[in-house]
């Protein structure tokens, strides 16, 4: 169920009168039972590996509070969550990879040969995030499980990111909201915005770029250039495209997401492009990776 489907559309409309017709008190279940209902639309068995992580982080995370073994239920946590996305996303490439490397041909039994479940990457390096900040101490863990798995969950940016911090969006779907007409119309533009990016530029310079790249033999160097070119732009229309539909939708309902995509291709160096580029995934590198391995520190 893609953001510019026409039963994506219903779906949103009969959430959002829902949202507005219950008292705030009852959204976080709402987000919840429409974001579990969003995510099994499509594919009703992956909705196993989210229960998974968001009740073995929960549980972790709680636990904490005791400040007794607190780096064991942290790599508890980061286990399995690693564990999930390396099984699901990586596994075949790895072992297929090293089969070619050594020349071996895998039989089927070698091969997970699974589809990848959707989002598993955003909602799997977001409540990693939770659990980090939870250990280091930077934010408390959130005692209501419905409250939880709602932030884990919540559709607008399940499958296609910004990747957002516990401070940051919890509090936002605990937080008591009204209706605004402001928000409808400032959510509203930023939808359109990108949905124009993405069906208009993105899939029209597809269409050009799709042909190109299928046959690069059979086409004159000028037409490689300017494909190579459109491709550049296709790929920023389409991702951030779909980011600013998922901000646009948060909008409408009084939550803010963060900017994912800040002017990328005005970047004046490939560090300044990565910053610019998927700013939370880089965020998310910096803080929880980069840094904590000695980075920056002469580590």
């Amino acid at each position: 169920m893609l953001f510019f489907e026409q039963s994506f559309l219903v779906f949103f409309f009969l959430f959002s009168s829902c949202y507005w017709a219950l008292s705030p008190a009852r959204h976080p279940l709402l987000i919840l039972l429409f974001s579990y209902a969003f995510y099994a639309a499509w594919d009703w068995r992956f909705l196993s590996l989210l229960l998974l992580s968001t009740t073995v982080d929960y549980a972790c995370a709680n636990l904490m509070r005791r400040k007794r073994r607190k780096t064991v239920l942290l790599m508890v946590s980061l286990s399995t969550n690693l564990g999930l996305l390396m099984v699901f996303k990586y596994y075949d490439f790895f072992i297929q990879s090293f089969a070619d490397l050594v020349g071996v041909t895998l039989s089927d039994a070698w091969l997970l040969q699974v589809i990848l479940p959707a989002g598993i990457s955003f909602y799997t390096f977001q409540t990693i995030g939770y659990t980090v900040d939870v250990y280091r101490g930077r934010v408390k863990p959130e005692k209501n499980p419905i409250t939880f798995a709602a932030f884990v969950a919540f559709f607008p940016q399940l499958v296609a990111g910004p990747i957002e911090r516990a401070g940051d969006l919890l509090p936002q779907i605990v937080r008591e909201t009204r209706f605004s007409v402001l928000n409808l119309a400032l959510g509203g533009r930023l939808f359109l915005f990108g949905l124009f990016k993405k069906l208009v530029v993105a899939d029209t310079l597809g269409r050009f770029v799709d042909p190109v790249f299928a046959d690069p033999g059979g086409a004159d160097p000028l037409v490689l250039l300017l494909a190579a070119y459109a491709f550049a732009f296709q790929i920023y229309c389409d991702f951030s495209g779909y980011t600013d539909m998922a901000r646009g939708l948060a909008k409408t309902i009084g939550i803010d997401l963060s900017i994912n995509f800040n002017a990328p291709y005005f970047a004046s160096s490939i560090r300044d492009f990565w910053q610019r580029w998927h700013v939370t995934l880089y965020s998310w590198l910096r803080g929880y990776v980069y840094r904590p391995l000695g980075g920056s520190h002469g580590g």
